[in-house]
């Protein structure tokens, strides 16, 4: 019966001129909410089986896809024996790769079959974020991020992976990984953003936490009446040493905890030193043996007294300068101690020293700074396009000779440009999408790259990310920091938090002139896609689509988060609707690119069969906004992670199928893709649409309005009022049409 209800459906659309579109198919619900337990997600053909990460089992999921109206999990990999985290994952005619990170070490390709079982696996570099195969299924490309830790203290360098498995993925051998650094690229970095913290702490002890006093300083006494103690002066704390007046020798030392420096490039020891009376000696001594036990009688130490600048009398606080401790790395772990000595006479021979702001810092090296977000890899498989997330710039990389040719910087979005509009306030009360005098960084996620007319593109979800560590964070609200006046003449009417003072802004970017103001405004993403040529230059940009129509498509729930409902633009100040996702697909004599939000979700479809002159097609969102849990499967997706295309020569029942990975919702949805001519053929279709279909009880409806239900017959079975949810329960199993006010008719049929 279904089959026959699907053949008058088809007739009937046909007749009355209406195309499908995207229709909404099904979903597969993890249950488990907020934990990406579904991101990225990928398809092998010959098996007819979905792939998908789920970091909060840390596993990879295998879904039939044979019946794309029923996923269901077939079993999942578990990766606790391959690593800390499971990251990506890409399937190519059988076999699937595995991007696996262990923490603080280099992560792992892991190869398995189709159904799991274990093939091989390599070593590649710190933290792959992302792997592909190349279309020839002959080389596997992996973005090892080599993000910093929340100190900065390890950061390592940022690279790609690059493994030959042309002799089959269950023979590969760690000789068959090239392992590629960003930072071996010797051309111009001209334009591409390197920035951090000036100052990378190992130990940084100021001793004012009055709770921890000396905090993990140890003292010990070989010999003594007094030892190093707390004290402090007008409320500025430090550790003290005083032997004056005492009638016995004093052998005192006060040593820092171990450090691990082994991961900077140089370091350096700095702390201030005040002192009165005289008498005695005060020495500072370094050791690569010390193992932080209490007694440092028992290690090794090398005196550096004399290297430092020490307070000449008088309580004059005075800071010893940058010791050099650089040689020291190579040892890995290292103590700093001070050493107190007095002859202990009683008639004054002991100095009062004081000692604070002990620190040991040091720098990593500029291939630490850049961070392989993403790959893409040309038609050809010549090249790699590599995404360089927070660099703002996109790597290129030459598969033949497995080296780097190219690093394009991205630039920034102009948008003061009419068209370049957007809304920069969540306290604003409404949708205000406007130009202001704003530069956005690009700084995308996911890239695709596509070959049209013999030229190479480049394709960009302009995303936005903040480098936000513990030891630095580039983020700031535009209220909250000084504008030039003079290249912000407006500056009190545009810092209100009700115009844009509440849009996050770096601070890395637009002091041009070094003089503390800021003579530049940038913000983080470009709300939009880009297509780029192959030399890095714009060919077009949707501008700020994305906002006007999710504006149009949803004004009550407008740049709304991904975690809860009832959230009216609560990210406008923050990098809108955030387009996380992008992946390109051609149809027949067209070319489509596919772009998934991360926030207010949904996917958007454009026809870039012109590079030049693409066009908007469509928007399918398949969020309820009107469920108030979010924990519940009645509110469909939330946070688009990933998404792909399948086509109908390999979907297995000719169709064409676009599947989405949902990071906080937890879920894999498949919807059908058909009608993919031209915006016309389907215009109708992205002002509004229903899902799911076929339904058993509730049919909902993508805006909320006043709908009729009629049967076949066309009689009128059911009229609903300002709703976007419709019970449809009670209705016989058959075929159904919807109408909108507009007249606009859909079918659907219930089960």
């Amino acid at each position: 019966m279904k089959q026959i209800y699907l053949t008058v459906s088809a007739l009937l659309l046909s007749i009355m001129g209406f195309a499908q579109g995207i229709e909404y198919v099904s979903t597969y619900f993890t249950g488990v909410f907020d934990e990406g337990a579904a991101e990225i997600v990928t398809y092998d053909a010959g098996s007819q089986k979905l792939f998908f990460t789920n970091a909060n089992e840390n596993s990879v999921g295998i879904l039939d896809f044979s019946d794309p109206t029923n996923l269901s999990l077939l079993s999942t990999i578990d990766i606790d024996a391959y690593g800390d985290g499971v990251n990506s994952v890409s399937a190519f005619d059988g076999v699937i790769a595995v991007a696996v990170e262990i923490d603080e070490s280099p992560g792992k390709i892991v190869f398995f079959d189709h159904e799991g079982t274990f093939l091989s696996q390599v070593e590649v570099g710190h933290l792959p974020d992302m792997v592909t195969f190349s279309h020839d299924g002959n080389t596997v490309v992996a973005a090892c991020e080599g993000e910093p830790s929340d100190d900065w203290t390890f950061d390592p360098v940022g690279s790609v992976a690059i493994i030959d498995v042309s002799g089959g993925a269950a023979s590969v051998t760690q000789g068959d990984v090239d392992l590629v650094e960003i930072g071996s690229y010797t051309g111009s970095l001209a334009g591409v953003r390197i920035f951090g913290p000036e100052d990378i702490y190992a130990l940084n002890e100021d001793f004012q936490d009055t709770a921890l006093a000396l905090n993990n300083f140890v003292t010990y006494n070989e010999l003594s009446d007094r030892e190093w103690y707390y004290d402090d002066f007008s409320n500025d704390y430090f550790a003290e040493a005083n032997g004056f007046g005492d009638d016995t020798n004093s052998i005192d030392w006060l040593i820092s905890e171990v450090v691990d420096i082994s991961n900077f490039t140089t370091a350096s020891f700095t702390f201030n030193s005040a002192k009165n009376f005289s008498g005695g000696s005060l020495d500072v001594l370094i050791s690569a043996d010390y193992d932080g036990m209490g007694n440092p009688t028992t290690a090794s130490w090398d005196t550096l007294t004399a290297q430092a600048v020490w307070s000449p009398g008088g309580y004059l606080d005075t800071n010893a300068g940058d010791i050099d401790i650089t040689s020291y790395i190579a040892g890995g772990e290292v103590a700093i101690a001070f050493l107190y000595q007095t002859t202990g006479t009683g008639g004054g021979d002991g100095a009062l020293w004081q000692i604070d702001d002990i620190k040991i810092s040091g720098t990593h090296s500029e291939a630490s700074n850049f961070e392989p977000e993403y790959v893409a890899i040309s038609e050809d498989n010549s090249t790699a396009f590599v995404c360089l997330q927070e660099n703002n710039a996109i790597a290129v990389v030459n598969l033949s000779n497995n080296t780097i040719t190219d690093i394009l910087p991205l630039g920034a979005k102009d948008h003061s440009a009419a068209g370049n509009g957007l809304d920069p306030s969540d306290e604003d009360g409404g949708i205000n999408i406007a130009t202001h005098p704003f530069l956005g960084l690009y700084l995308p996620d996911a890239i695709a790259s596509v070959d049209i007319n013999g030229s190479t593109y480049i394709l960009t979800a302009n995303e936005g990310d903040a480098r936000d560590y513990d030891a630095y964070s580039e983020e700031e609200r535009l209220e909250d920091i000084t504008l030039d006046p003079t290249a912000f003449p407006n500056a009190a009417t545009l810092q209100d938090p009700a115009v844009a003072g509440r849009i996050n802004v770096t601070l890395a970017d637009g002091d041009t002139d070094g003089d503390g103001d800021y003579d530049e405004i940038y913000t983080y993403g470009a709300r939009s896609f880009t297509i780029w040529d192959a030399n890095g230059n714009v060919v077009f940009d949707s501008g700020d689509d994305f906002e006007q129509i999710t504006a149009e498509e949803y004004p009550e729930d407008f740049n709304s988060g991904n975690d809860e409902n009832d959230d009216f633009e609560g990210r406008s100040d923050n990098k809108g609707p955030e387009p996380e996702a992008i992946t390109v697909a051609k149809i027949e004599n067209k070319v489509y690119a596919f772009i998934g939000l991360e926030r207010i979700g949904g996917v958007f479809m454009y026809d870039i069969t012109d590079p030049a002159n693409a066009t908007y097609i469509t928007y399918v969102n398949n969020r309820d906004f009107s469920v108030m849990d979010p924990t519940s499967q009645a509110i469909g997706d939330l946070g688009c992670e990933d998404v792909i295309v399948i086509d109908s020569a390999s979907s297995g029942d000719g169709n064409y199928y676009i599947v989405t990975s949902n990071e906080v919702s937890g879920t894999v949805s498949v919807f059908e893709l058909s009608g993919v001519v031209g915006r016309e053929e389907i215009k109708q279709e992205a002002a509004w649409g229903i899902f799911p279909n076929p339904t058993t009880d509730v049919l909902r409806v993508s805006k909320r309005g006043n709908y009729t239900v009629a049967d076949l017959s066309g009689r009128t079975v059911m009229s609903v009022t300002n709703t976007n949810t419709i019970d449809v329960a009670s209705l016989v199993s058959g075929l159904y049409f919807i109408q909108n006010e507009a007249g606009e008719t859909k079918s659907f049929i219930k089960r």
